[in-house]
């Protein structure tokens, strides 16, 4: 992230969303068919395209709260920089995984969905929360407050948008092992 005077603080976010979805697009191009996509892990972890589900179904529900919060501003938390918990909270997040935890039952993939349908869903739903970031007035990033659906833990939508960034990062990591395995299995 830039701390540098005058820059743009929604650039870095909504350019990390973009690139997620241009990690995926790679990782599509890299993969001739469909099957591995569908395959669970050994494991009974989830297949490649559960995790795109999961990652979907996360995307609109952070958009919905971004947008819904974008309207109410509130004090000043901080100014240029996430607080140090939220960043240590992104840095938990990225690959590769330290820690699991349960996965909320709204927010558990269906993985029988088709492939083309969650490659579609993806990036919609990623580049549609990477235009709330950008819509949002930069000096506003740090004055709206965004309360997260996994605990009684408020973000401001810049430290949101990092963590939702790096929430991405971890699962298309999951999937790629994901597809790795299920490519292992087959050879």
């Amino acid at each position: 992230m830039n701390d540098g005077e005058g820059a743009d603080p929604r650039r870095p976010v909504a350019d990390d969303l973009r690139r997620v979805v241009a990690r995926l697009d790679a990782l599509v191009a890299s993969t001739g068919d469909a099957e591995p996509w569908l395959a669970p892990t050994d494991r009974g972890g989830w297949s490649a395209v559960a995790c795109l589900e999961h990652l979907s179904t996360t995307a609109e529900a952070a958009s919905r709260r971004l947008v819904a919060a974008s309207g109410r501003e509130g004090r000043l938390v901080r100014s240029a920089r996430p607080r140090s918990w939220v960043r240590l909270f992104v840095r938990m997040q990225e690959p590769p995984a330290r820690f699991r935890t349960r996965t909320g039952a709204a927010f558990r993939p269906d993985d029988r969905v088709e492939l083309d349908g969650a490659l579609e869903r993806f990036r919609r739903t990623h580049f549609a929360l990477a235009d709330d970031v950008d819509a949002i007035e930069a000096r506003n990033l740090h004055r709206v407050c965004i309360e997260s659906p996994f605990g009684p833990l408020h973000y401001t939508a810049l430290e949101w948008g990092l963590v939702l960034a790096a929430h991405a990062r971890r699962h298309l990591w999951q999937a790629e092992g994901a597809l790795e395995e299920a490519r292992s299995r087959s050879s």
